[in-house]
């Protein structure tokens, strides 16, 4: 196993095919490394069985002062515009649970129906598998064979 290259520091996997399907050069590399984080920390949520299910779906909740933190390479504006992109193209779902009207923090999750398709068209990614880890939105259920069907048995695309 490869040894980090800087020790106490944590790394985000990177993508390179998913940056390509997302918009290519730096700003698909963004909006890569955000998908990849939101995905992480849905995943994260279920697992510590986290109060983020929301609609039926994991969420995460995240300020831009959190995607800073996590990102501090990049601007504000860079995170904000791409995230704006990613919800945009329906990728990425965004909602304010919050009782305060005060409160702007959102949550985040992906619509893994829309990135599937965005990964379908692009040649890169065409072949890929997409692994949810379960958080794809109901009423579409996974089954043994790795595909989600909707209530009536069709398959989900």
């Amino acid at each position: 196993m490869a040894r980090p290259l800087l020790e106490n520091q944590y790394a985000i996997p990177f993508y390179p095919a998913l940056a390509v399907a997302l918009g290519g050069s730096s700003t698909g590399a963004v909006k890569a490394l955000l998908v990849q984080q939101i995905h992480y920390w849905c995943c994260h949520n279920k697992d510590t069985k986290k109060d983020a299910k929301r609609d039926g779906c994991w969420w995460t909740r995240r300020s831009v002062a959190g995607w800073l933190e996590d990102f501090p390479c990049f601007a504000k504006n860079t995170i904000v515009r791409a995230l704006n992109d990613l919800r945009a193209s329906g990728i990425v779902v965004a909602a304010s649970f919050s009782a305060n009207q005060g409160d702007t923090t959102l949550w985040y999750r992906i619509d893994y129906r829309v990135l599937r398709s965005v990964l379908k068209a692009c040649p890169e990614t065409a072949e890929s598998k997409l692994d949810d880890y379960g958080l794809a939105p109901l009423p579409f259920h996974k089954r043994e064979d790795g595909h989600y069907y909707d209530e009536k048995g069709y398959r989900i695309l």
